[in-house]
């Protein structure tokens, strides 16, 4: 009976764990990725067991209020100079202290909106960039394209018909003025790595190097000498961040770190308290 009990709580925390974090990456639309379907299958493993220990008696829960008065005989016995926090007089520190802890993590997440605010810059923003930033690898060379002559605002009938006027002084201006000429232009496109490593018979630390040093290449793969020549090619690597993923990905998180900061604050409160009346006694002893 007791490991069909385990059985049960492993069940439904596995499938309540995976169900979860699929419905948050999904919510934040991040890419099911072979390392992200490992992470919740392994997560799930790790909070089936702890359903399994729950259910079957092995994980206790911790008894807070229990907890909280054995620590506080322990601190008696240890001190006697202890100061309470669940006094009148201190309860209004307390509550200062609480309201300006919850205060001042709202101002940090959401002042003035979720996206500017300070820790956005300093955390959320840098963390979502990274997971939503991609890298294609584009295969870039120069082409010949005719480009027509900006200070001259002809079309091409104007021009040929001005070539074949029968002055031949008009004739000769037109015709020495070039509206149309060639120009090198370079042209960038994505290609699959993997497909023109197989293509070309190369391995990935050659293909890693060749985007890495950007070495202008030969269509035979040899080192080229010059540069802009019609033919030659270089490979680079261009990274691209999806900052409305990101924005959605900090708007999700922020209200629930505020949450949990709540609720830290909230079972730290009498804590804080304490150590805020030790410093200010040691003070006053000194002074």
């Amino acid at each position: 009976m007791n490991y069909l009990k385990g059985f049960i709580g492993s069940l439904i925390f596995f499938i309540g764990s995976a169900c979860l974090l699929a419905f948050l990456f999904i919510s934040v639309d991040i890419d099911p990725s072979r390392g992200i379907i490992i992470f919740i299958i392994f997560f799930s493993i790790g909070m089936a067991r702890l359903g399994y220990g729950i259910f079957t008696g092995k994980i206790k829960l911790p008894n807070l209020k229990g907890s909280s008065i054995k620590t506080n005989k322990l601190l008696l016995k240890r001190s006697k100079k202890i100061i309470r926090t669940d006094k009148d007089s201190v309860k209004f520190l307390r509550l200062i202290l609480v309201v300006f802890l919850i205060s001042t993590s709202g101002w940090a997440l959401f002042i003035p909106d979720t996206r500017d605010s300070i820790f956005s810059r300093a955390i959320s923003e840098n963390v979502s960039n990274m997971i939503y930033t991609k890298s294609k690898v584009k295969k870039c060379e120069y082409k010949e394209w005719i480009v027509k002559n900006p200070f001259f605002d002809w079309t091409r009938e104007e021009w040929e018909k001005g070539k074949n006027d029968p002055n031949p002084l008009v004739s000769d201006m037109y015709k020495k003025v070039k509206l149309f000429y060639p120009e090198l232009k370079r042209l960038c496109y994505t290609i699959n790595l993997k497909k023109f490593i197989i293509e070309n018979n190369i391995s990935n630390q050659q293909a890693n190097s060749f985007i890495k040093n950007r070495t202008y290449l030969l269509p035979t793969l040899e080192r080229s000498v010059s540069t802009k020549e019609i033919g030659n090619f270089w490979l680079e690597k261009r990274y691209y961040k999806n900052y409305n993923k990101s924005a959605k990905l900090i708007k999700i998180i922020h209200p629930i770190i505020f949450i949990i900061s709540i609720l830290v604050i909230w079972q730290f409160r009498h804590s804080m308290t304490n150590l805020i009346l030790k410093i200010v006694h040691k003070i006053k002893s000194e002074i």
